[in-house]
């Protein structure tokens, strides 16, 4: 397992591969950068597009454990469109649950791979950005870059 730091203007990640697929992103406080793998570095350079506005999806491989619903809510989220919002509701009927709303939104919370599958792409019904695990801020910025 490769553990990769790396830092953004904004934020910074730490990336889990096992040499061939992405297995986890979380978001980190740390400033140093410590790119461990080549795929690190192929993410640095995709997300950094993406920021950039001149990338609207990633073509990186990905491989992520969980619960046969969490996959579920997980590969739903990966179907909403850049420049796209959807409610937890809507994701909610996307992913085959329309009843379970609050276990959709606990299962976007965990999301393994926040950036890659689109969780801040997911509102609150009121319009408003709602939490995202990532720095505060984040999430509205990330609405923001795909707005333009």
């Amino acid at each position: 397992m490769n553990l990769s730091i790396i830092v953004f203007q904004d934020f910074s990640i730490l990336m889990e591969d096992d040499g061939k697929f992405i297995t986890r992103i979380t978001y980190t406080e740390e400033t140093k950068e410590n790119l461990i793998s080549s795929l690190a570095e192929t993410v640095k350079s995709e997300i950094t597009e993406y920021l950039l506005g001149k990338r609207q999806q990633f073509d990186l491989p990905m491989k992520f454990s969980g619960t046969s619903f969490q996959k579920q809510v997980w590969n739903a989220i990966a179907q909403i469109p850049y420049g796209t919002t959807w409610t937890y509701k809507e994701l909610s009927h996307k992913a085959g649950r329309p009843s379970a709303i609050r276990a959709v939104g606990t299962a976007c919370g965990q999301n393994p791979l926040p950036l890659l599958i689109p969780c801040h792409r997911v509102v609150l019904s009121s319009g408003q950005v709602g939490n995202y695990t990532g720095p505060v801020g984040l999430k509205k910025k990330l609405l923001d870059i795909e707005k333009r």
